[in-house]
Formats: C-alpha cells, structure tokens, sequence
C-alpha cells in the first residue's frame, strides 16, 4: 500500500515576521510624530505620551505620567457611571471615537476630536490603550456661537428655509403661527403658495437669484391662509447655497 505525501510549500509572497514588525514600528512612530499621542493603562493610567500632546493640554511629561485620565476631565463627569462604563468598554476591547470635551492644566475647556484604540496581545486580552487626538477647540466654539445666533433668530423672528428653485423645506413655529398654517400643509409647496397671482406672474425670486448668492430684501405683501393680505419686511438670505431664508 502506498501513501500519497503532499508537500506544503511556504508562501514566499509573504513579508518575513521582522519586517512586518519593523513596519508596524515605524507606522507608529510616524503617527507619535505627527499627531497629539497618549496611552493608557487599561483602567486609564497613563502609560506615556509626545510633545503634541502636552503642548496641547499644557502639562509636562512628569506631571501626568502615572496620574489617571481623569485628570483631563471635570469632576462631575469624572465621577459619574458614563465616566466609569467609558474605561469598562475600552477594557473590554472596543474602539470609542468622537468628540470630547477636556480641560487644560490651567482650567480652560479643551474640544478634542479624537479616538481610543484597545491594543490587544496574541491572546486578545488590552495590553494598553491608545489615543491619538486633534484639537477642534477654536471650530467648535465658533460652531457653537453660530448655531446659539440661528437660536435666537429662530426665537425671534419668522424663519422659513426655500429649496434654490423656490420650494419649502421648512418653517418655524413663528413662521406658521403669522401665516396660519401647519408645517406638514406647506413643506414640499413653492414659496408662489404665500403671493397673490399678480406677485407671483411678475416677480422672479428664488431659481437663479438665489443659486448665485444674492439676498433679495423689502416690504412685501404675503397672503396668509385665511386670504387676508399683510406687510412683511423680509430678507431672503442664500444659506450655503442650498437654501434660502425668508
């Protein structure tokens, strides 16, 4: 009786054991370079970090090394079950990306955008955690100024958002309660729905004004639900060359 032997041979398309390392060393060191860098312990102890990241949060090297990550966070939300269950979820292996407000050395609010990456050994278990970040700060308070200025004209004034060719994509409750209607009766309808037919046949204010940026303002006359006529003084602002605002 004879026995077949099959020979495996080596895939010799594969990337010798130390040069997949060396690469992976030298990804790292290229990232440590180039972006704000900090490990962790599993239960957040710090571990080691670069020079963008203490530039960043305004420490030096001996004064966080072996501290917690809690350093970097007020006490409310450093002493709270979110707090706890967001170092539970990194020791457990999964990855938590975002944005995350911190505070420097010296108090200030710090805006980081930013993800955590579990480091597993051979056997799956967190060996450490890493986290490279980037700062946003100054974005995100401008961010947050805009939108706190939309907020305050939405409270005070009639707002209603136009499609570039005219139609309704949406209104605030100022906006229905002057023209007495409901939102879902006019989202999808053309702005000619608050003019009267010698407006509307006369006047071209949406389609190509508004594509090309240009606000278009004055007293106007508008028809309300009821057919009544009133006056309104209205700037129809381009906003981000998407919609229009009346």
């Amino acid at each position: 009786m004879f026995f077949s032997r099959t020979v495996v041979k080596a895939d010799t398309n594969q990337p010798p054991v130390t040069d997949v390392a060396k690469n992976c060393e030298l990804e790292l060191k290229a990232i440590r370079q180039n972006t704000a860098y900090i490990a962790f312990t599993p239960d957040g102890h710090i571990l080691d970090t670069n020079a963008l990241f203490l530039q960043t949060v305004g420490y030096r090297l001996d004064e966080i090394i072996g501290q917690h990550h809690r350093i970097f966070c007020d006490t409310a939300y450093s002493t709270s079950p979110s707090y706890k269950e967001f170092w539970l979820q990194l020791a457990a292996g999964k990855l938590n990306r975002g944005i995350f407000q911190r505070y420097k050395k010296d108090g200030s609010v710090l805006y980081l955008q930013a993800s955590y990456f579990p480091v597993l050994d051979e056997h799956g278990h967190v060996i450490k955690v890493i986290k490279i970040a980037e700062d946003i700060t100054a974005n995100h308070q401008a961010l947050q100024n805009k939108q706190a200025q939309l907020a305050a004209l939405d409270k005070s004034m009639a707002v209603i958002e136009f499609s570039p060719d005219g139609t309704v994509l949406h209104a605030n409750h100022n906006f229905l309660q002057v023209m007495g209607y409901r939102l879902e009766q006019i989202v999808g309808q053309h702005h000619r729905m608050f003019c009267d037919d010698d407006f509307s046949g006369r006047t071209q204010i949406s389609g190509a004004h508004w594509r090309q940026g240009n606000i278009w303002g004055g007293v106007l006359c508008g028809v309300i639900r009821k057919a009544d006529l009133f006056g309104l003084k209205q700037p129809t602002i381009p906003s981000s060359m998407k919609a229009a605002r009346w």
